[in-house]
């Protein structure tokens, strides 16, 4: 039984980064707590739920009918420096600028599972000539009826319109923790002003993923010891005796 046991833990330790793996958003429990969030990031308008990015930080509440995701305002400006939540670049090489992203706050309706962000603002500063600032304004919502246009300039870059090739949105499903939420990103500085179809609003939430002691190398090698010697005892013990 004892070298069972020991077998038991120290499989337990080797697998448990295995068996952590984050399961869907469930929006039905107001526990307040961390989530993960994750942005489709392909390069067409009018591709759903292919390639997701990194997982960022968030944070899960629900008060009477209503569940509320938060991205901090950190955590939002991390993925969005990463240019692959609009397409302002394909207008101007563009920084964003230091401190001016807001948080982003998801309602999502615990009845419909239809989900609204409040805006959400960021600065960008464009190299263009002159040299100038603007804000970007982004409006998402799953119950939005609209889609992208593209025009001969500037290339590559899809207009917010209505109607025009409709991309639909999505409400919360559970199963899969995805949602699709459309809208715009305005973009205003001195020169420019254009509103675009915001890749933005392809999401999938998940849990926060249960964490696990992390193994050192000593310990994998205490632990290979240790296997090692229950299989030796086994071994021998299964033998027949003479």
């Amino acid at each position: 039984m004892r070298l069972r046991l020991a077998l038991g833990s120290a499989l337990g330790w080797a697998l448990a980064p295995v068996l952590a793996a984050a399961e869907p958003l469930d929006v039905f429990d107001p526990t307040p707590r961390p989530i993960r969030i994750e942005f489709e990031i392909s390069a067409s308008p009018g591709t759903i739920g292919q390639t997701w990015s990194a997982p960022f930080e968030a944070t899960y509440t629900a008060s009477g009918n209503t569940g509320t995701v938060v991205v901090s305002a950190a955590a939002y400006a991390s993925a969005i420096a990463t240019q692959q939540l609009d397409y302002v670049s394909a207008l101007a090489a563009w920084t964003l600028v230091p401190g001016s992203a807001t948080e982003l706050r998801l309602a999502i309706d615990l009845t419909t599972l239809q989900a609204t962000a409040q805006p959400a603002h960021y600065g960008v500063s464009l190299a263009i000539s002159p040299p100038q600032d603007g804000v970007v304004t982004r409006n998402l919502s799953t119950t939005t009826v609209a889609g992208f246009a593209f025009l001969p300039q500037p290339a590559g870059f899809p207009f917010y319109c209505v109607p025009c090739v409709p991309v639909p949105g999505a409400p919360y499903d559970p199963a899969t923790g995805r949602l699709n939420a459309i809208g715009s990103d305005h973009l205003v500085s001195p020169d420019v002003d254009v509103n675009g179809f915001s890749r933005a609003g392809d999401l999938r939430l998940s849990e926060a993923p249960i964490a696990v002691p992390a193994l050192s190398g000593e310990s994998l090698l205490a632990l290979g010891a240790l296997l090692t010697c229950i299989g030796v005892a086994v071994a021998s013990r299964a033998r027949p005796r003479a």
